[in-house]
């Protein structure tokens, strides 16, 4: 193994090995728990976003603001590719042709 790859993998280990740390202490502060291995660690850190998760539930529903969850995103317009429409890509001319519409770039004399 070359040096450069095992001082990469040693660096990555401690950084690693920081986050959990980290993420030990926030759990040890929110709970009374001190997890010790990192199994431990995520199951914990599960537990308590899957708790933070139907508390907001409920708190969403005492306030009579039931929704679906997660919300539901809009939907692009017919035609439109999903990935533009989430990127916020509207009005550009694509390079290729979409299926089944013909291509309006004039570099190829609006061909399919």
């Amino acid at each position: 193994m070359s040096s450069s790859k095992a001082i990469s993998q040693r660096d990555y280990r401690g950084r690693e090995s920081e986050l959990f740390d980290e993420l030990r202490t926030a759990i040890a502060g929110l709970t009374s728990q001190d997890p010790t291995t990192r199994h431990e660690i995520l199951t914990e850190a599960t537990r308590l976003l899957m708790n933070l998760r139907s508390e907001n539930d409920r708190l969403r529903q005492m306030q009579g603001n039931v929704m679906a969850y997660p919300p539901q995103p809009p939907q692009p317009p017919s035609g439109m590719p999903e990935l533009d429409y989430v990127m916020g890509l509207t009005n550009i001319q694509h390079p290729y042709p979409q299926p089944g519409t013909p291509n309006n770039n004039p570099n190829n004399g609006g061909r399919f």
